[in-house]
């Protein structure tokens, strides 16, 4: 799959910015929480897939990671919204 790059952000700051801050909104946490945002791409020559990790650090039960179906520059406030209800879990714990 070909990553796309957005020429205006190609290293995806902004919107790796923006996703951190919805982030620490929906799950309430303080600025000083570690949020680390990884896209993964399908190494396949014909694959469209591709997910966004969040993982979440210096949370009461440890590291915690959510997984979203679909590429970092489509990630929306509302995916963030939601990836607690998609699931009754997080995609797994590290403690």
């Amino acid at each position: 799959m070909k990553k796309f790059n957005n020429p205006l952000d190609p290293e995806n700051i902004q919107i790796k910015k923006a996703i951190r801050q919805w982030v620490l909104d929906r799950l309430k946490l303080d600025v000083s929480a570690t949020i680390e945002i990884i896209e993964n791409t399908c190494t396949e020559p014909n694959c469209v897939f591709a997910e966004t990790l969040i993982a979440v650090s210096n949370t009461e039960g440890g590291d915690v990671f959510y997984k979203m179906s679909k590429p970092l520059v489509f990630i929306r406030k509302i995916d963030v919204a939601l990836m607690q209800k998609m699931s009754t879990k997080p995609l797994f714990h590290k403690h």
